[in-house]
């Protein structure tokens, strides 16, 4: 009986999570295409940490000077595979304006090694030798 019950609300639950994820993503958009980046990271927080709710969650902290939390979802997100260059550049500005210059020019290493013809950082780095 147990397992029947259980076979029964599972799904339900799957589904109403899965539409309330979706209804939350909307919303945290609508906001940041309005420019709300406080009421869009409200929204984006409580979703599951995917790549596209790292990225727009970090840009929105950004945006509304909360460098500190910037930094931890943009981390999060260079573990990802889906991680882009302009992701690595703002990581790389975040932890300037956080004033980790050292982990700063280590990425800007890696985004020179993996972005060669991209050269946003290249004066930087050769002006920190």
């Amino acid at each position: 009986m147990k397992k029947f019950f259980f076979a029964l609300v599972a799904p339900s639950f799957i589904t109403v999570f899965s539409w309330s994820q979706g209804q939350t993503l909307k919303l945290a958009t609508k906001e940041y295409a309005s420019y709300d980046y406080a009421d869009a990271a409200q929204h984006f927080e409580k979703m599951q940490k995917s790549d596209i709710a790292l990225r727009s969650l970090g840009d929105s902290y950004y945006k509304i000077q909360q460098y500190g939390k910037s930094e931890q979802d943009y981390s999060q997100l260079m573990t990802s595979p889906g991680v882009t260059s302009q992701d690595v550049a703002n990581y790389i500005s975040v932890l300037l304006m956080n004033e980790k210059y050292t982990e700063a020019i280590t990425w800007m290493g890696k985004y020179s090694t993996s972005y060669p013809l991209d050269k946003r950082f290249s004066t930087y780095l050769s002006n920190s030798n």
